[in-house]
Order: C-alpha cells, then structure tokens, then sequence
C-alpha cells in the first residue's frame, strides 16, 4: 500500500469546479493521450461507475481496463474505489472547500494497492497519479476561469 496527498488552492468557485469533477467522460478532454475511453456504467446522483481504459506510454505502450466507484456527497467530497483491474481497491478522495478569498482547496488523499504485478513500479504509478491529479484540477480551473 501507497498513500500520496495533493493540496491545491484555485481561484475557481467550489461548486464550479465539484460540478465538472463528476463530468468523467469529459476527462479525456483533459488528457487525450492518456484515457482512452471512459464509458459511464451506472449514472446516479451519490454513486457513478466508470469504466476507463487508460494508456501508459513509457518504453513500451500498455492499456489498462479499470472498472472505478465514485460516491458522490455534492459539493463537498468524492471518493472512488477501483473495483477491477490492476490496482483493484485503491482509493481516492477528493475534498472540496471554499477559501476566504471564494477560491477552492481541494484536497486529495490517495491509497494505492497494487497486484504482485504491478509491486515494482508502485512508486512510478504513485507520482504519476499525484501528477494527473494536480495537473486535472489546473486545466479545470484554467477552462472555468476561461469561460
């Protein structure tokens, strides 16, 4: 097991930024080279499941199919379990609060669990989540304070 935290303040409004957090098939927007696809399983208002199917371009080009739970507690957190797929019962929660100046920080705490597998490159996989997590919530934030 892996646990990272990512800290971040925006300027972008909590409820902005919450609202397009839960638009995943949007994600592929964000990062075209990575996400495959992400096709929506079950669409309700406290409980999504994705299926995605992620691309990792090092020496060599792999596809991973996760299937992830996001449940959903509107405008102030989302966490997602990932219920298939290498890194099957990882864990990630993204916490939305406002800032005295009507910004948000969002704070993310992440678990991650790999198969034997995968026990290698843990730390590899480790940066990378916390990379994709910062960099997610800047483009967000960059689009929202575009619009």
């Amino acid at each position: 097991m892996s646990n990272f935290e990512v800290i971040l303040e925006l300027p972008c409004k909590k409820n902005q930024l919450f609202d397009l957090s839960i638009k995943y098939e949007n994600y592929k927007e964000f990062f075209p080279n990575q996400i495959k696809k992400i096709e929506m399983i079950k669409d309700s208002a406290n409980l999504k499941i994705t299926k995605e199917i992620l691309v990792f371009k090092t020496i060599l080009e792999k596809e991973i199919v996760q299937e992830t739970e996001h449940i959903i507690k509107k405008y102030e957190y989302i966490e997602s379990r990932i219920i298939s797929g290498p890194l099957k019962n990882s864990k990630i929660k993204i916490k939305f609060e406002d800032t005295l100046d009507f910004g948000t920080l969002i704070i993310i705490n992440g678990e991650l669990k790999t198969n034997f597998k995968y026990k290698i490159i843990t730390p590899i996989i480790k940066k990378y989540y916390k990379s994709i997590s910062r960099s997610l919530f800047y483009k967000m934030n960059g689009m929202l304070m575009n619009s």
